[in-house]
């Protein structure tokens, strides 16, 4: 079964001109973060300073420039400004995990090939290709780059950029198995904006939150869907709304859209309803979204969107409506939401989902190498599992890499993960197989828990009336410090069988 929305499988948006958006919006802000604010008006020639400076450091046509910054960084524009800069010299940008050890950043990078440079987001550069440890040079700050562009910089304001050209790396989570490198051209950006802004509008008027790391695409694609609508990209620090004296929940006031993760929507069900009384748009995706979660926001008059989306596919692959009654499935535990226009949905017949669509990027990259992240036929085998409703709407039920036999038995691990997380305390789930002698493998669940015991009170009488015997976990044992990333399924296979020796 194929679900093909209106759009089709057209071709990629049309380029970005930073010349004609500063002529139609002039003094709006374009980008806004702890460090200060970029107008349209100033976007080209800050764009253009920032191009000249990394080609004074060697960077060419066909060049990796590696960015890698955190959430925490005060001048979080330098990032944005500096994607584009590399853009614009027909380079290309790669965000490995902004919350990874360096180590780590740079272990991803010596993957991908030559590394002409290597920095943070407030801009320490390396001249040296493939830096083990990143060693940097400082670069610009907005304050610099102004100076820059008002002292008569010979770099000219950026042409339109077109689609084709390659426009960011981003690295899947891994979680399930070695990240890959996914290469995009700026066609796949924009192609994901307009889709976006099927299901969530946006205007000149509108800023959307940044709050997760742009090395994300669920961070990185709000870069353009502001971009295209001459809206603000709201820079905030890390997400973490844990008191309404943050900066974050500050920026969210001013905020008309929000993109979150289940973990931040929880914590912003918690906090006065004050802060959220503007009622902003929340985009949440990343992982399952719990129901009872979006209902106590939605009851706030919130509108919640919640998403499916992969880093292949560019960001939003299907999203809700505001409609609470239309954005579950008929199970009611299972989120059911209708893929945007341009995005096409396949169901193989062992239930894998298939997609292609105009955001689909250009392959993956590996010592140099573009290889093809499609079938003979141009379908992304995406691993996860799924079906299509009659009235259209999609229901991802899970990941094939993460189904187990347990006595027989297909043991989805998502389904005991949406069972668990609907008790209030539990905090996050994960479920693996560990071995055993008469069922081959039995379902172990790691919870992070708020306060109280693991398992907490009344857990195991959610389970039993929602699960089947041989779904029901052997044992509870306590989630591993995640970072702000995914579970490690893999390395939680591992600590579950040490644990039961």
């Amino acid at each position: 079964m194929t679900r093909h929305p209106p759009g089709g499988d057209s071709a990629a948006a049309g380029s970005l001109d930073l010349q004609l958006l500063a002529r139609s919006f002039g003094d709006r802000h374009a980008l806004r973060s702890p460090g200060g604010s970029v107008s349209y008006a100033e976007l080209p020639r800050l764009v253009a300073a920032m191009a000249g400076w990394l080609g004074q450091q060697g960077v060419r046509q066909g060049d990796i420039v590696a960015l890698t910054g955190t959430t925490a960084d005060a001048d979080r524009a330098a990032l944005p400004l500096a994607l584009l800069a590399a853009t614009s010299l027909g380079a290309v940008a790669a965000l490995p995990p902004a919350r990874a050890p360096a180590a780590r950043q740079a272990e991803l990078l010596a993957a991908l090939g030559p590394v002409r440079t290597a920095a943070r987001a407030e801009m320490p550069i390396s001249t040296e290709p493939c830096v083990p440890q990143l060693e940097a040079i400082p670069a610009p700050t907005q304050e610099e780059l102004r100076r820059i562009a008002e002292g008569g910089d010979p770099s000219a304001p950026p042409p339109p950029l077109a689609p084709t050209l390659r426009a960011s790396i981003l690295f899947t989570s891994g979680s399930s198995g070695t990240p890959k490198a996914v290469v995009h051209t700026l066609g796949n950006h924009l192609a994901s904006a307009a889709a976006s802004a099927h299901r969530l509008p946006l205007t000149p008027q509108d800023s959307w939150l940044a709050c997760l790391p742009l090395s994300h695409i669920g961070g990185l694609g709000i870069l353009f869907r502001t971009l295209t609508a001459g809206a603000c990209m709201e820079l905030a620090s890390a997400g973490r709304f844990t008191d309404p004296g943050r900066p974050e929940v500050a920026a969210l006031r001013r905020c008309s859209h929000a993109s979150l993760v289940d973990t931040q929507l929880r914590r912003l069900a918690a906090l006065p309803m004050e802060v959220l009384s503007h009622r902003p748009r929340l985009l949440v995706g990343g992982s399952a979204v719990r129901r009872h979660l979006t209902e106590e926001v939605r009851q706030r008059g919130v509108p919640v969107h919640a998403s499916y989306g992969s880093t292949e596919m560019c960001s939003q692959v299907a999203t809700t409506d505001a409609d609470a009654a239309s954005s579950y499935a008929p199970d009611g535990a299972t989120v059911a939401a209708e893929p945007l226009p341009g995005q096409v949905v396949r169901v193989a017949d062992s239930g894998e989902l298939l997609l292609r669509g105009p955001t689909l990027a250009a392959g993956y990259l590996h010592l140099g190498q573009l290889q093809p992240l499609t079938d003979n036929d141009g379908w992304y085998h995406s691993g996860d599992l799924g079906q299509l409703l009659t009235d259209g709407r999609l229901v991802v039920t899970g990941r094939s890499d993460a189904m187990f036999i347990s006595g027989g038995e297909n043991v989805q691990p998502e389904k005991i993960e949406r069972v668990l997380l609907q008790h209030p305390a539990v905090l996050a789930a994960c479920c693996v197989p560990r071995a055993d002698e008469e069922f081959g493998a039995r379902p172990v669940a790691f919870l992070q828990v708020e306060g109280g015991p693991l398992p907490p009170e009344g857990l195991e009488r959610v389970a039993i009336s929602h699960l089947t015997a041989f779904e029901m976990p052997a044992a509870y044992l306590p989630m591993p410090e995640l970072g702000g990333g995914k579970p490690d399924r893999t390395a939680l296979t591992r600590l579950a069988e040490r644990e039961d020796r």
